[in-house]
């Protein structure tokens, strides 16, 4: 099993990879544009990046700028997702494509290709995924993927599994709003239109009601009319 990083601003590209990756065994997780994508490397340490390239821009130069100012990230493979008709990459990823590790998808994404790809990127990473703690960090939190369990400011408890799971997809996703019908979605696996807010709202407000016995209720915030988002401690 191993931990994936998707980067993409299209919606079917996000949920054809991480069905992709889910259904092999994977944790996938998602963020929207690049300039997010650093906020994650604190909550995880990953074995692959699938990387949507949109063309040459500030922010891919200032993404991979960073990402390989640190050679335990650089050495992390990257599975490129290429425009339809397009033929490379930006030049600031060009500089550091590895033909022995990385790998190129092209669209229209075929999920036999993305599911050969993905694997055999992995497989040929020089440890393979690595074998770590399952662990999502948010600072103060700390969620235990494999038990359920919360911890923050030395205090632990265990939470269901629906609560483990609106939770985990919240940590992925830092700072970022979601809507109830995205959690609806992606966390209940309902089709669209087939569930309500209100159930998101009740188990937003157990899990609340959980964190509070760990102080950090107020990490866990409801904006009106849009959704909910996850809050980092200031200074963490």
């Amino acid at each position: 099993m191993a931990n994936v990083l998707v980067v993409s601003g299209e919606a079917a590209t996000q949920e054809t990879l991480r069905s992709c990756l889910v259904d092999a065994g994977h944790l996938a997780a998602v963020c929207s544009d690049l300039s997010a994508a650093p906020r994650l490397f604190a909550a995880l340490e990953f074995d692959l990046i699938c990387l949507d390239v949109r063309g040459d821009d500030p922010a891919t130069a200032d993404f991979w700028t960073w990402f390989v100012g640190d050679q335990s990230r650089a050495a992390i493979p990257v599975l490129f997702i290429l425009p339809l008709g397009a033929r490379w990459t930006p030049a600031a990823a060009t500089a550091r494509f590895r033909p022995s590790c990385d790998d190129i998808l092209s669209r229209p994404l075929d999920i036999d290709d993305v599911r050969q790809k993905i694997a055999r990127v992995l497989a040929a990473s020089p440890s393979g995924p690595t074998v770590r703690s399952r662990v999502l960090r948010s600072p103060p939190l700390t969620l235990d993927i494999e038990t359920h369990d919360l911890a923050a400011n030395g205090k632990e408890i265990a939470l269901t599994p629906i609560e483990h799971r609106l939770l985990a997809y919240l940590m992925e996703r830092p700072g970022a709003i979601v809507g109830s019908d995205e959690l609806l979605e992606s966390v209940w696996g309902f089709h669209p239109g087939t569930a309500t807010a209100a159930v998101v709202r009740v188990h937003v407000g157990n899990l609340r009601r959980k964190m509070a016995q760990l102080g950090t209720a107020r990490l866990l915030e409801t904006l009106p009319h849009r959704g909910y988002r996850l809050l980092q401690e200031e200074g963490s």
